[in-house]
């Protein structure tokens, strides 16, 4: 066990390196001022820092509640942002750092999930495969975004539905509900991937045994704790229920246009349009609606 061990610290410790030896080569277009002026996430750290609250994801200088970027990235590059200053070298580097991190540390919850399904041999070779892996170099060395928090949080939800499904015991699934929990701080989207993995372990659970209601109810109720927060804070600042995000009008606005061939309309995003900046000023829920109705009478 000791040397498999060391294997997967190896595999996690030659990801790392090597994701860092590419930042070199991708922090230059970091220094672009085009780029940190759209870095939605950057936006929201320096809101934060100066005192805002979360808002004004869209270029600095609109001091606007928001609820288009969830809280947990940006209050890591908030802390960031404070020791290293704004948007300089080093904290875009450290940013970088962190999601290189990240990233590597993905190879520990493959190699588990990997060594259930198929053995330890396997296990090895899939930990490999992550440390080469194209995307996973790339995007964790040039894009400081919560897509690693995301890959990281969803690797270790597939091993704990693999231990959950048949296992009734409470404290997997209290630990599934926390991490689904706090990887849609980050991202989201990882809720309909807890979904089904909680629906699908509880029918297992209730096909091989007759206590199945605790877990599930167990790891559904931490969930909603961990983002009961995020959820309570929307609704005081906007008056109305967001779960999450706030963004469905303009995604919807800018991917259904009928102004545009691509899939996503970025011509019109408050980023890019000086006229959908200035509508977003009056107020991010008004800007929303609006964007939501034109798609209705589009």
């Amino acid at each position: 066990m000791r040397g498999n061990t060391r294997k997967l610290v190896i595999v996690a410790l030659v990801a790392f390196g090597i994701r860092l030896a590419v930042i070199p080569f991708t922090i230059g277009e970091w220094r672009n001022p085009r780029y940190i002026a759209q870095y939605e996430p950057g936006n929201v750290a320096i809101a934060l820092i100066h005192g805002h609250g979360f808002g004004s994801p869209w270029r600095t200088g609109v001091n606007q509640p928001s609820a288009v970027v969830p809280p947990a990235y940006p209050l890591i590059l908030a802390a960031i942002y404070r020791c290293f200053g704004i948007n300089t070298e080093t904290s875009i580097a450290i940013a970088l750092v962190f999601d290189c991190m990240l990233s590597a540390l993905v190879c520990i919850p493959i190699y588990l999930l990997t060594r259930n399904a198929f053995g330890q041999q396997a296990a090895i070779w899939a930990g490999w495969v992550w440390v080469f892996s194209p995307y996973g170099i790339y995007f964790a060395a040039e894009w400081p975004w919560p897509t690693h928090l995301l890959t990281l949080g969803i690797c270790w939800l597939v091993y704990l539905a693999q231990r959950m499904a048949g296992c009734a015991r409470l404290g997997l699934w209290v630990t599934f509900g926390l991490v689904a929990g706090l990887t849609a701080l980050a991202e989201p989207s990882v809720l309909s991937v807890a979904a089904f993995h909680l629906c699908f372990c509880t029918w297992r659970l209730a096909s091989n045994s007759a206590r199945w209601l605790a877990p599930p109810a167990s790891a559904a109720f931490v969930l909603i704790v961990t983002l009961s927060p995020w959820m309570i804070r929307n609704a005081i600042v906007f008056h109305r229920f967001i779960p999450m995000r706030s963004g469905l009008g303009l995604e919807m606005y800018i991917g259904n246009h009928p102004g545009t061939i691509h899939w996503s309309g970025m011509q019109f995003h408050p980023n890019h349009d000086a006229g959908e900046l200035a509508e977003y000023r009056a107020g991010e829920m008004a800007f929303m609606d609006h964007r939501g109705c034109f798609i209705n009478t589009a």
